[in-house]
């Protein structure tokens, strides 16, 4: 049997780590020849410091499923952002100063306050390069930060276009 764990508020409830007791009941279930897949918001890199136990072998779903690890540990990312929306969004950041967080295969570009909730998920074990977002053209997930409320409704529907 496949069992897929969310991991944000299903197996970690800090954002950091996994309950020691967790782990193991998952161990448990690889014991009986069941297979083990871990699914995030997250993109891989920022995945496998709270999955340290699993990171060999198993399938892992992140970007909200644009991007899977494979067993054999290959990246393939299904469905990557338009270069037309990537373009866009470039400017809506350009033009509003917004702060951002973009990922792409392993990397990532970002302009986050340093009270910001995310920061803390950001890379946290130091695996990816943090790159000037004009160099990412293929990003995998991009949010958006204070997004002035004036502005929401614009940003929302350029974006549906």
């Amino acid at each position: 049997m496949l069992y897929v764990f969310d991991v944000d508020g299903t197996l970690s409830f800090n954002g950091t780590e996994i309950n020691e007791m967790i782990i193991e009941s998952i161990k448990k279930l690889e014991q009986y020849s069941n297979q083990i897949a871990f699914a995030s918001a997250r993109p891989i890199r920022d995945l496998l410091p709270i999955i340290p136990a699993f990171t060999d072998n198993h399938l892992l779903i992140d970007g909200n499923g644009s991007i899977v690890q494979m067993k054999n540990n290959t990246i393939d990312v299904m469905n990557p952002i338009s270069a037309n929306s990537t373009l866009l969004i470039k400017q809506l950041i350009s033009k509003y100063n917004l702060n951002y967080l973009v990922d792409d295969r392993w990397n990532y570009a970002s302009k986050v306050k340093a009270n910001t909730p995310i920061i803390k998920q950001i890379d946290p074990g130091k695996l990816a390069k943090r790159v000037p977002l004009n160099t990412i053209t293929n990003p995998i997930k991009i949010i958006l930060l204070n997004i002035p409320d004036r502005i929401k409704n614009f940003v929302a529907n350029v974006l549906m276009c």
